[in-house]
């Protein structure tokens, strides 16, 4: 077994309301001054960090406060120092966790994130930004995107705190063997590493059973990192060796994780015990993927995992798909369960979105806390 343990992302797409009129114009945008010291670089399956092999033990953090949604202001974007009070002490229990790296799904590429950055920077933390990109707008808003993803790499190219970018999430859609989607795609990812050469690219895929990695292969020459969100239980299966087949690029798991819930004769209920038949879960596959991890086996595929989500979200499940007795409650003021969304991958057996946080949305931790940070620190 190998010596440390990283953590996993667990991913379902954010509808943030960016689109053409929130494009901010060059001249609006300023770009910070930083030092970078930080080099990004990939060798065979490792993923380098100042040419010292690096694997990602990471959350995705996404920190909507219970009422608000990303579908109004500020769009998911609480990373200005304006929302300190919320990122500061997060980012203080990712420390104490022995947190590495964070995935954020979205940000504006034109707003001033150096009090966030600067803060996960002195901690040791890195980040990994992305951008909404939905099924279909690779090829539909092509331009826009690529314009969105320009900007957000001169803001950020230079800070020492960005590891790099991810394209989107889960949004290769019907376009898996269009040549135009991968094509776009890749001139996104050439367009990242030209302005940051210094910074990783990377995805958000389905787990599909490897297809996307192997029908994108051959146009993703500017990508270092296939990045895939994976729920598949307690073990990933054969996972490790169908990547391995499938692409001779590292993988990071960009999303894993699973629901703190279950039922009762029914009724939707939270697991008890503070969720330790989650943390068992949490135990098991992070284990196997240390045991598949390439910072100190570099034949092993898996550069680093993204544990899915670091907060309850209040905001995601919506009528008519949310379970109730009565009137539907569902709302950015409730704490919903899903009606009918059934999954043999977790503990509890259902796919509760709102429910896969290490913490609640109070910041009361979890029992994977305590696992992953044994396994981390």
């Amino acid at each position: 077994m190998k010596r440390t343990i990283f953590i996993l992302l667990p991913v379902i797409f954010l509808a943030f309301a960016f689109n053409s009129g929130n494009i901010p114009s060059e001249k609006q945008s300023i770009t910070p001054a930083y030092y970078d010291v930080t080099d990004w670089k990939v060798n065979g399956r490792q993923i380098l960090l100042n040419g010292k092999p690096f694997f990602a033990k990471g959350v995705g953090y996404q920190p909507t406060p219970v009422g608000e949604n990303p579908a109004r202001s500020p769009n998911g974007d609480y990373f200005t120092s304006n929302y300190a009070g919320i990122y500061k002490p997060d980012i203080d229990l990712m420390d104490a966790m022995g947190v590495n790296a964070i995935k954020i799904y979205s940000w504006f590429p034109d707003k001033d994130h150096s009090d966030f950055l600067n803060y996960a920077y002195s901690k040791g933390i890195y980040v990994i930004i992305g951008y909404y990109m939905p099924p279909g707008t690779v090829i539909g808003n092509f331009a826009e995107k690529l314009e969105l993803f320009r900007q957000l790499a001169e803001m950020t190219k230079t800070h020492p705190g960005i590891m790099g970018y991810q394209l989107g999430n889960e949004n290769v859609g019907n376009d898996i063997n269009n040549p135009t989607f991968w094509n776009n795609l890749n001139q996104i990812a050439a367009k990242l590493k030209s302005i940051a050469p210094n910074k990783l690219v990377t995805t958000g895929l389905v787990d599909d059973g490897e297809k996307s990695v192997r029908a994108g292969n051959n146009y993703m020459t500017s990508l270092d990192v296939w990045g895939i969100n994976i729920f598949r239980g307690k073990t990933l299966g054969n996972f490790y060796s169908d990547y391995k087949n499938a692409s001779n690029k590292p993988v990071f798991i960009t999303e894993i994780g699973f629901p703190n819930t279950i039922r009762n004769n029914g009724i939707p209920a939270m697991m008890p015990d503070n969720s330790q038949a989650t943390a068992d879960y949490v135990e098991d596959v992070m284990e196997e993927i240390n045991d598949n991890s390439s910072d100190d086996e570099p034949d092993d595929p898996v550069g680093g995992v993204f544990y899915f989500m670091w907060t309850d979200e209040w905001w995601k499940q919506n009528c008519p798909a949310c379970y109730s007795s009565g009137p539907c409650a569902c709302s950015d003021n409730t704490h919903d369960y899903t009606k009918d969304n059934r999954s043999g991958a977790f503990p509890g057996g259902w796919w509760d979105e709102e429910w896969f946080g290490l913490y609640t949305a109070d910041r009361q931790a979890r029992k994977t806390v305590d696992v992953l940070k044994k396994m981390w620190r």
